[in-house]
């Protein structure tokens, strides 16, 4: 059942298990972006959802329960069981295979000058050799909980992923569809479309925007400064089964807080220019 959020007069953070496009059609959402009605979940993550990256796989979570814990908090309980699978001219291949394309794939976000020509070679192969990729069932790595506060034009964060398994690294994902959201912004550097790398180190100073609705979000610390151990990485791909923006933030600890600030006025941009 979708449950809304309401931040301020246009935006909203919408719970809706039912929305998903692509491989993440079979895993769980944080809570996606709307405003005024339109939600942007496009094959997106939402906000404020766990993954848990270990050495060999990246596990995805599974939702366990979703409730209120008060008139304006929300907490999920997720599962970290799910991980990428790949179809090869329609067979399932084993997950030895997906964890070849894993070690690939973060070749490939450190090219960020090249990505876009890796991503049309991509492309081609997809459809050369029928390759697909689905999410599929995975061995357990622990839950993980989350809870989300809401505030005027923000969203706090509450992780705790002290039950997680094994060693690995705790990274909240925070997306939108990326088709909207086509803007990157680092100061005085401004990115558009497919200058977007698919993912960069960022500083928290990064916004994401949608230029024609202008609105936009960023992601800051709870405490004033940020904790060193933090790190920030924007990106976005737009592509055959691609459809996501967004801001990842990774920290050692597996207890922490953070804030989603939601920037902008719909169809106007006063807000975000003081936000440069």
């Amino acid at each position: 059942m979708m449950q809304r959020l309401q931040v301020s007069e246009h935006l909203a953070l919408v719970h809706d298990p039912s929305r998903g496009e692509g491989k993440t059609a079979a895993m769980a959402k944080g809570l996606f972006l709307s405003c005024n009605d339109e939600v942007y979940a496009g094959e997106s993550a939402g906000f404020g959802l766990p993954v848990w990256k270990t050495a060999r796989l990246t596990f995805f979570p599974s939702l366990v329960t979703a409730g209120w814990l008060g008139r304006n908090v929300f907490e999920k309980v997720y599962r970290l069981d799910r991980v990428v699978c790949w179809e090869l001219l329609g067979i399932r291949t084993p997950l030895i295979f997906s964890a070849l394309l894993e070690r690939l794939t973060r070749l490939y976000m450190r090219q960020p000058g090249h990505q876009q020509l890796l991503l049309k070679l991509r492309n081609t192969l997809l459809i050369l050799l029928r390759m697909k990729s689905v999410m599929g069932q995975g061995s357990s790595q622990g839950e993980c909980r989350v809870s989300y506060e809401t505030g005027h034009r923000k969203l706090v964060v509450s992780v705790d992923g002290r039950s997680l398994q094994g060693g690995g690294d705790l990274i909240l994902l925070n997306e939108v569809a990326g088709l909207p959201f086509s803007r990157l912004r680092i100061g005085q550097l401004i990115q558009d479309g497919n200058n977007i790398p698919a993912w960069r180190s960022c500083p928290f100073s990064a916004v994401l925007e949608n230029p024609a609705a202008g609105i936009g979000f960023s992601l800051s610390p709870v405490c004033r400064t940020v904790p060193p151990n933090w790190r920030l990485a924007g990106g976005r791909e737009v592509s055959r089964g691609l459809n996501w923006a967004g801001l990842a933030l990774s920290a050692e600890q597996q207890c922490f807080s953070y804030e989603v600030n939601l920037l902008g006025e719909p169809y106007g941009e006063s807000e975000l220019q003081g936000h440069r």
